[in-house]
């Protein structure tokens, strides 16, 4: 069993990050605040992994005008994960934030609290998605303990 194998990441100014075995047990989550620290974080990760799921970013028309002057930290975060990436040999997979609602009942871990306090349940989910989606976790097992009839 390696540790790490698969690195999930809600990239932002505050990045959260969650960490999976090769069979899909979780083995770490958390959060970074700011680029110097996620860069300390990902080359202290041993073994890296050797998939990344990160959940993408696209600037719409429609929210461009609240971005203008921003410094795009988000855009920042990915390009320093996905440099790593290159470096591990590391598979890079891009999600679309639009997964999240499917993903959380597939968890059963919804995101409570401050937004700024719950980018590691997104991370998480994010790498539960990957998971089930490449069958590398079962649905089912995941739903265990999830009372569905309510």
């Amino acid at each position: 069993m390696t540790a790490n194998h698969y690195l999930a990441i809600d990239p932002g100014h505050t990045s959260g990050w969650a960490t999976f075995n090769n069979e899909g047990g979780v083995t770490g989550a958390g959060q970074i605040k700011g680029m110097p620290e996620m860069h300390a974080f990902l080359s202290k990760l041993t073994p890296p992994p050797k998939v990344v799921i990160i959940e993408n970013f696209r600037l719409f028309a429609h929210k461009a005008a609240q971005q203008s002057g921003s410094s795009l930290e988000t855009v920042q975060v990915i390009g320093l994960i996905k440099s790593m990436c290159y470096g591990w040999q590391a598979e890079v997979v891009e999600q679309a934030p639009s997964i999240k609602p499917i993903a959380e009942k597939w968890s059963g871990i919804k995101p409570k609290g401050s937004h700024d306090k719950s980018h590691k349940v997104d991370a998480y989910n994010h790498g539960i998605y990957y998971l089930v989606q490449n069958k590398i976790v079962d649905i089912m097992s995941l739903l265990e303990g999830i009372d569905v009839d309510d």
